[in-house]
């Protein structure tokens, strides 16, 4: 029943992205023991019994699924929106209108959109007497499915599916699939997952404050195949403002210039509009390209920026956009939102990335008399990042960087005479800040210790020779 259901669904039985491996593992058995089930009361109590862990604070049993590591880049737009692109460049953009935040190219080189690829659009509206905009609708092309999400005028999230101007309703801590596979799961009141069919991103959006905030997780398939405001993913990001003509313009640009020359370059025309425009709006009711926002943080007293500081540490992402936030709203709960989004980043980034491994290495070496040690090895890093890797021993050697890279050492005498060589710890931590270490201990080879042993007694008989 969960192939059928799988295979209907549009859906690939593909269980390495979290979304997946609950709705497969965990969201579709409920669905055929509680609700499709002849017998509903019977396979429900048995589904939940066998679901629940009774000896910790789970709520679900852990999964017997084989464990597979995700290859994914995080990408954020959040607050008077600030962005986070898929390489960890961090900038701001307050432009007014409909932008495209990520299109699908078919590489970097050739920088020509995928006609069918996936496209997520952004309308950024202006806080009423704020010269900032935030983001009030996002709207999603994945091959043939499409999904729109829009603030309403209470603040509230309402999620359309195709052409529809009807709201989807979802309960909280409930799933839904469309009929050309799109996966929504509403986590909170405020927050929903999304999972799209054909390209397998993964959407996060959070409605705090009257304004949405996007969280777009992409999978190694869209490595060097994005464009847009929130950047590409290629593991470089000095390129992340990379315009639709190929031209690059410099991250060292000041906001004002990344404005206008490059975010309100990726404002759409009208014949792009994934939008639906509704209540007698039109395109030029959204879009206006003369707008000019503030681009500095002002405070309107020391004692209030020194309190906005107070509440932006431990925002992981910018301080900087934190600190706009609250200058721009003038209200001090608006730090809230960067530290609420910075945690999800965070939780994501230890789900998402691999620790980089060693490989090619032992638990132990043998050594011998006179050896000069050269302990090789090899670092594997799933996600591509760079690594870096130090050392940790009373060794008195040379860690040697390049592939295959080594330790290379020289045995003491005083090691020889106390039959005994220090540990060595290997660490490897890549740009993400994930490590993970090795420790190889050393034993002294029988034959270079014995050998070492008469030596010793050979010299010293000749020396009592020499003496008499």
């Amino acid at each position: 029943l969960i192939s059928k259901y799988v295979e209907n669904s549009g859906l690939r039985n593909d269980r390495s992205f979290p979304s997946i491996k609950n709705f497969i593992a965990d969201i579709l058995p409920r669905v055929i023991c509680c609700v499709k089930s002849s017998n509903p009361r019977s396979f429900c109590d048995l589904f939940q019994k066998t679901r629940k862990v009774n000896n910790n604070n789970s709520n679900f049993k852990k999964s017997t699924l084989p464990t597979l590591t995700l290859t994914s880049k995080v990408g954020i737009c959040y607050g008077d929106p600030h962005f986070l692109t898929f390489d960890e460049q961090v900038w701001r953009f307050n432009g007014k209108g409909e932008f495209i935040l990520l299109e699908q190219i078919n590489n970097l080189d050739q920088n020509i959109v995928e006609p069918n690829g996936l496209t997520i659009q952004g309308r950024f509206s202006q806080l009423s007497t704020k010269l900032v905009t935030i983001l009030s609708a996002i709207s999603i092309k994945d091959g043939n499915s499409r999904i729109s999400i829009y603030l309403n005028q209470f603040g509230n999230m309402n999620i359309f599916l195709g052409d529809s101007q009807t709201p989807q309703i979802i309960s909280v801590g409930t799933s839904f699939i469309s009929q050309d596979g799109i996966l929504i799961s509403r986590i909170e009141d405020s927050k929903y997952q999304i999972l799209l069919p054909t390209s397998e991103v993964s959407l996060i959006i959070i409605s705090r404050f009257s304004m949405l905030n996007l969280i777009v997780i992409i999978p190694d398939s869209l490595k060097s195949k994005t464009r847009g405001l929130l950047g590409n993913w290629n593991g470089n990001k000095n390129d992340d403002f990379i315009l639709r003509n190929g031209n690059n313009i410099p991250i060292t640009s000041n906001f004002e210039t990344l404005h206008s020359s490059f975010g309100l370059e990726y404002m759409i025309n009208e014949n792009e509009s994934l939008f639906i425009y509704s209540n007698g709006t039109n395109f030029n009711s959204f879009n206006d390209k003369s707008f000019i926002p503030n681009f500095d943080i002002n405070f309107s007293s020391i004692e209030f920026e020194n309190q906005a500081r107070s509440g932006c540490i431990g925002s992981n992402i910018d301080l900087d956009a934190c600190l706009f936030d609250v200058s721009q709203t003038q209200n001090i709960l608006a730090s809230q939102l960067s530290l609420e989004i910075g945690l999800v980043y965070e939780n994501l980034k230890s789900d998402l990335n691999s620790p980089p491994q060693f490989i090619d290495l032992l638990d132990n070496y043998v050594v011998k008399l006179s050896e000069e040690i050269s302990i090789k090895f090899s670092i594997y890093d799933e996600d591509g990042d760079y690594v870096i890797v130090n050392s940790n021993t009373s060794l008195l050697g040379t860690l040697n960087s390049e592939q295959p890279m080594s330790f290379d050492f020289k045995i003491s005498e005083q090691m020889y005479l106390s039959n005994s060589i220090p540990d060595l710890e290997l660490i490897a931590t890549d740009s993400n800040g994930f490590s993970s270490s090795t420790l190889i201990s050393f034993t002294l080879g029988h034959f270079g210790f014995v050998f070492f042993f008469f030596f010793s007694f050979f010299l010293l008989d000749l020396f009592i020779l020499f003496i008499n």
